[in-house]
C-alpha cells in the first residue's frame, strides 16, 4: 500500500526499498546487480565505490554544482529575510526605545541612522521586509492552488524578485540621497 502511494506519488515504476530510501527502477536494477541475482533486499551491504547507491549523498562542496529554479532561490530568500528580520528586532526596539527615551537619544539614533553603515543597515532591513512580504503574499496565493502550474509558478518567483527589489532600489535611491526628497 505505501509503496504504491510512493510509487505514484514520486513516479517510480517498480520501486524498492533500499537502506530505507524508495528507488527509481533504474536503481533497483543496480542495487541488484550489485547484491547479486539471489540476494534479498533485506541482506544487501552497501559499496562505497564511486558511483555506487551508497555513495550518493551530496557534500557540501557539490551545492555549487546544482541550479536551484527561481521558485527555489526564492524560498530560500524568503527564510533568510525572515530569519534576517528576527535577528535585527533587538537592535530595532533598541533604536526605537532610545528615540522615545529622550531628546539626546533620539539625536544618537539620528545620527547613528544617518551614517552610511545605519543607511546600509537600514537598506538590508527594508529589503528583507519587502521580499519577506512579497513573497508572503505569493506563497499565500499558492496555498489557494493560485498559479501553481509551473509556469505560473515561475513568472510570479520573478515578480516577486521585480516588485521587492524595484521598491528597495527605489528605497535605497531616496535614503542615500540620489532621488529627490519630498518636503
Amino acid at each position: 500500500m505505501v509503496q504504491g502511494y510512493a510509487e505514484t506519488v514520486f513516479g517510480y515504476d517498480r520501486g524498492m526499498s533500499y537502506g530505507g530510501r524508495l528507488l527509481p527502477a533504474e536503481g533497483c536494477q543496480t542495487a541488484m546487480r550489485h547484491a547479486g541475482a539471489n540476494a534479498s533486499m533485506t541482506t544487501m551491504q552497501t559499496s562505497r565505490r564511486p558511483g555506487s547507491l551508497a555513495s550518493r549523498n551530496i557534500r557540501i562542496t557539490d551545492l555549487v554544482h546544482y541550479r536551484l529554479p527561481v521558485a527555489g532561490m526564492l524560498s530560500i530568500l524568503h527564510r533568510v529575510s525572515g530569519a534576517a528580520m528576527f535577528l535585527l528586532l533587538p537592535f530595532a526596539l533598541r533604536w526605537f526605545g532610545d528615540s522615545l527615551a529622550s531628546e539626546a537619544g533620539f539625536a544618537r539614533v539620528a545620527r547613528c541612522a544617518g551614517s552610511w553603515w545605519g543607511k546600509l543597515i537600514l537598506l538590508g532591513a527594508f529589503w528583507a521586509l519587502m521580499h519577506h512580504a512579497c513573497a508572503g503574499v505569493r506563497f499565500l496565493l499558492l496555498d489557494l492552488h493560485r498559479g501553481v502550474d509551473r509556469a505560473s509558478a515561475r513568472k510570479s518567483a520573478v515578480a516577486v524578485f521585480a516588485v521587492s527589489l524595484t521598491i528597495t532600489g527605489l528605497f535605497g535611491l531616496w535614503l542615500f540621497g540620489l532621488a529627490g526628497r519630498a518636503g
